[in-house]
């Protein structure tokens, strides 16, 4: 049985589904910080490595990645425990959208490193940059957006960057595009709960 709903209805509704989406993202700025920090810890990890002239084992931090990984799951298992099973079109995109994203990223960093060589840092901050914007323009966060644009940016750099210093750029990314717009959920949803 349809129902017809009036303009202003129909508003509210997806006002409210964005609303929602807009909040679980502030309920996961921990994650975002951990990831943040994590990948640009890996990445510097990996520039010292290079710059000790140890290019053979500078792609070993990243194995280091499956901690934040692990966390994750954790996380979202535990988190998912006694919630109420509510579902929006948007988060559940968004959701999907990511678990995408991470498997493309384990895909390329772990399985294509060798095709890829060094166009590898900026492919992954491509996609890294995409999973931003659309998460951005979805819950209309322009922290999140201009992060995305920010990555996609450092991205293109990247490919006319020494190989030596892209993973610089990396873990800028990791800083300014996760960590800190993390860090900015954490803090609201902090600020509201008070």
């Amino acid at each position: 049985m349809d129902k017809n709903i009036s303009p202003q209805e129909s508003l509210s509704i997806i006002t409210g589904m964005i609303q929602e989406a807009r909040q679980r993202y502030e309920e996961n700025g921990l994650v975002f910080m951990v990831w943040g920090g994590s990948i640009a810890l890996v990445a510097l990890a990996q520039f010292y490595l290079m710059w000790d002239k140890l290019e053979s084992i500078s792609g070993f931090p990243y194995m280091a990645l499956l901690l934040p990984g692990i966390f994750t799951g954790i996380y979202y298992s535990r988190k998912g425990k006694g919630a109420p099973k509510r579902s929006n079109p948007i988060s559940r995109i968004m959701k999907f959208v990511w678990l995408a994203l991470a498997l493309n990223l384990f895909i390329l960093g772990f399985g294509f490193f060798f095709k890829l060589g060094y166009n590898l840092i900026p492919v992954i901050m491509i996609l890294q940059g995409l999973g931003l914007i659309l998460s951005g323009s979805a819950i209309r966060n322009r922290i999140f957006l201009g992060a995305g644009v920010l990555t996609q940016i450092l991205a293109y750099v990247g490919f006319f960057t020494a190989p030596l210093y892209q993973p610089l750029l990396l873990a800028g990314m990791g800083i300014f595009a996760l960590f800190i717009p993390g860090y900015a959920l954490y803090r609201a949803k902090k600020q509201k709960n008070v």
